[in-house]
Formats: C-alpha cells, sequence, structure tokens
C-alpha cells in the first residue's frame, strides 16, 4: 500500500462493505475537494477510472479486520497528537490572559504612585531587552538549522538516518509521506527533502519515478546509507507471530521472517509501524526498524542485522527549489528522463551518442506514464555535466531521438560507480 494510498482510505473509512462505485467516488470527491482541490479532474475518463481502481483496492484492504485495526490505531494516535495540540494552545492562552492581568494591575499601581511608575517602567524595558536577546538567540538558532532536511517517515526511521548523515546538525522534520515532504519544499517549508528512490535489494521505490518530476524541484545531491532492519517488540522473540513493517523492510527480510515462522504485516512506515507495536503492547506483534527506533518508542531488540544479504545499501536523492552552484572537482552525476519518438530503434539510436562519446551511463529504467502502454518514458544516470564537451554532444544526440528531454538535476557522486 502507497503513501498516497493512505491519504484515500481516510476518505472512505465510513464506508460500510459492499457500498457501490457510486459511494466511493462521491467519498473520495469530497475528500480532495476539500483537501487537494487542484488534483480533482472529474473531465479526464482515464483519470477517474484510474482513482477509482486504487479506492477499490483501499476498501478492500479496509475491510479486512487487522488492516482496519491498524488505521484504528493511526487514526487513534492522530487524535491523541490534536488533544496535545489543544492543550499547548489552552496554555498558551491561560499565559497571555496572566500577563494581561499583572499588566492591568502595574497600570493600576502605576496610576496611584508615580514612584512605582518609575520602577515598573525599568522594569518593563528590561524585560523587553531580556525578549529582544532572547529572540535574537533562537533567530540564530534557526538559522543554523535552517538546512533542513525533511523525510518521509516517522523520527527513527531510515529516512531519519540519513538526514542525521547528509545533513549533521539539521532539523529532521518527519514528514506522512513523500508527498508531503516535497510539498514541504515546494511552499518554502523546508530547505530540502531527502528520499530514498532505489534499494540494492529490493529495487527502485514505488511511484518515485512519478513523484521527482511532478514535484519541480531539483535533485542537488545524493546519500548512500547501508540499511540495517531489526525485530523489535514488547516480548519475547519466540512468541512474535507477526512483523509489521514497510513493504520494502519485509522484502528484505522475507527468508528471515519465513524461517522463523514470522507473518509479514504491510505498513507505510518502519519506525510507524514500531510506534503502533508500542501502542498496542501485543508481544504477539512486532515491527521491522532500525535499531535505534527501539528505544524511542520503548521496545526491546529481539533479533538484529536480519536482512537477508548483507549489501543491504539504499540510495537516496536531496531535492531542493532550485539547483546550487556546482563546486569542486567532481565525478558529477546527472539525472535526467526522457520520451523516445515511437519509431524502430529509437532508444538505440537515442543511446548511440553516449556511446560514441565515452559518457558512463549507470542507470537505464523504463516506467508507463498513463493507460495507453504506448508512450514509454526513461529515468537515467549518466556520469558528466553540462559544460563537458562528451556530455554535450551525448545529450545533443539524446534531443535529435526525444520528444522531450528533461535534466532533473546535477550534483556530486556520493559514492564512485564502476
Amino acid at each position: 500500500m502507497s503513501s498516497a494510498e493512505l491519504e484515500d482510505y481516510w476518505a472512505i473509512l465510513s464506508l460500510e462493505p459492499g457500498a457501490s462505485k457510486q459511494d466511493v467516488q462521491r467519498a473520495y470527491r469530497k475528500k480532495t475537494l476539500a483537501v487537494h482541490p487542484d488534483r480533482y479532474k472529474g473531465s479526464d475518463p482515464e483519470w477517474a477510472n484510474a482513482e477509482f481502481l486504487r479506492l477499490t483496492r483501499a476498501k478492500e484492504v479496509l475491510e479486512d479486520d487487522k488492516a482496519r485495526a491498524a488505521f484504528e490505531a493511526l487514526r487513534a494516535a492522530r487524535a491523541k497528537h490534536q488533544e496535545r495540540q489543544e492543550a499547548q494552545s489552552a496554555g498558551r492562552k491561560k499565559l497571555r490572559e496572566d500577563l494581561e492581568a499583572r499588566e492591568e494591575a502595574a497600570r493600576k499601581r502605576a496610576r496611584s504612585d508615580p514612584t512605582a511608575a518609575e520602577q515598573a517602567q525599568a522594569q518593563a524595558q528590561a524585560e523587553a531587552q531580556q525578549e529582544a536577546s532572547a529572540r535574537a538567540e533562537l533567530q540564530r538558532e534557526l538559522e543554523r538549522l535552517r538546512r533542513t532536511g525533511r523525510l518521509g517517515g516517522n523520527a527513527g526511521a531510515n529516512s531519519h538516518v540519513a538526514v542525521a548523515e547528509a545533513f549533521p546538525g539539521a532539523l529532521a522534520l518527519p514528514c506522512f509521506s513523500f508527498e508531503d515532504a516535497l510539498d514541504a519544499v515546494k511552499a518554502g517549508q523546508a530547505d530540502c527533502a531527502i528520499i530514498p528512490i532505489e534499494n540494492s535489494l529490493h529495487g527502485r521505490v514505488a511511484d518515485i519515478h512519478f513523484l521527482l518530476p511532478e514535484s519541480g524541484l531539483v535533485i542537488t545531491g545524493e546519500h548512500f546509507l547501508p540499511i540495517r532492519h531489526a525485530l523489535i517488540g514488547c516480548g519475547p522473540r519466540d512468541g512474535v507471530k507477526q512483523a509489521m513493517s514497510h513493504p520494502q523492510a519485509l522484502g528484505q527480510c522475507r527468508h528471515w521472517l519465513k524461517a522463523h515462522g514470522i507473518e509479514p504485516l504491510s505498513y507505510p512506515d518502519t519506525a510507524g509501524a514500531a510506534a503502533v507495536v508500542a501502542e498496542r503492547r501485543d508481544p504477539a506483534i512486532a515491527a521491522l526498524a532500525p535499531p535505534g527506533a527501539a528505544a524511542l518508542y520503548g521496545l526491546d531488540l529481539l533479533a538484529t542485522d536480519i536482512a537477508d544479504a548483507d549489501h543491504n545499501m539504499t540510495r537516496f536523492v536531496v531535492l531542493a527549489r532550485g539547483a546550487r552552484p556546482l563546486a569542486g572537482t567532481g565525478p558529477w552525476m546527472t539525472t535526467f528522463i526522457f520520451e523516445v519518438k515511437n519509431v524502430p530503434a529509437a532508444l538505440y539510436k537515442a543511446m548511440g551518442g553516449f556511446a560514441t562519446n565515452g559518457v558512463n551511463m549507470t542507470k537505464l529504467e523504463s516506467y508507463q506514464r498513463g493507460g495507453s502502454f504506448a508512450a514509454t518514458e526513461f529515468f537515467a544516470d549518466v556520469e558528466g555535466r553540462p559544460g563537458d564537451p562528451a556530455f554535450d554532444r551525448a545529450m545533443e544526440e539524446l534531443g535529435f531521438h526525444s520528444k522531450w528531454v528533461r535534466v532533473l538535476g546535477t550534483y556530486a557522486q556520493a559514492r564512485p560507480r564502476g
């Protein structure tokens, strides 16, 4: 189940089993128009059909008792978060009322005693200076933390670890989904997003080929994170019957889970799964998450390093609103997407320029957009940068044989290729 589908699940949680197609579409339309008015394109039949199929799968999942229990736990966690926010707001309101009451009492004393008025004025000036000093210190701290990482998971997830490694000292702000992280950067709420795009064992991250181009952001860097999976829970390991985690993590540990008779349960986020396990306190259900998540959520480490292979590595990319100056000597990597013309040998001809100019292509993946299965697009990584003669000649030949080419970013390689 993808992160995008989670938001749609909330729109149909109240639907009864056996709800009609029209009920599902109305629920989705109501939710979409309220939250994302620009996403509803009722005039596009292909889009509407695709959305209906996605929501139908969501509804089938929700009719499963285990899946519904997981979502109810998540909804309860959100409700608790909202209660905390309301309590904080009430506390701030009371502080303002107390401050206003003290100021009014000081004004009354000042009117009755001129000496007291001078003292109150001096005290107010001192407090104003202290407040200005505190605000200046806070501003300096915010500037230090301005290089902010946005991640697509809860605190303790692998994305959180990647932010800490790629941007030491930065403020890591968890996001519910990849889309939320990208939207935060576009809105100026964060300087950059660090998003996983592929794993050495499980392949590319779902939907990432669509999210990156549609975001309008620029890739400014990359980071490689060795992945360590741990089984964490609140009881003995022998009593664990089910393990909850992100589908990628479950796939990377599927042989270990099968050997120990543990049933996998899909969840949108590794650390989020740990939070659910901590809340339910069921010794039969554990989570697959980074080892550090155990301490964050008050769980026990039941088993560590349980991935099916030692070379488990995830590649993250850093995305920002604009390109950054290319400093240093490289080596450089350029990521781009393109669509070749629908003629025989078009891809072969488009790739010929990289071969004849000696430009190394380290990644080439195809993906389909829309439902026609005729317009194939490609996602590629090549070594080099604009301005290099060989790179420019190769890209020029690619453009000649393609309908369009779009460069997503040029950045320094985090680790040498080849």
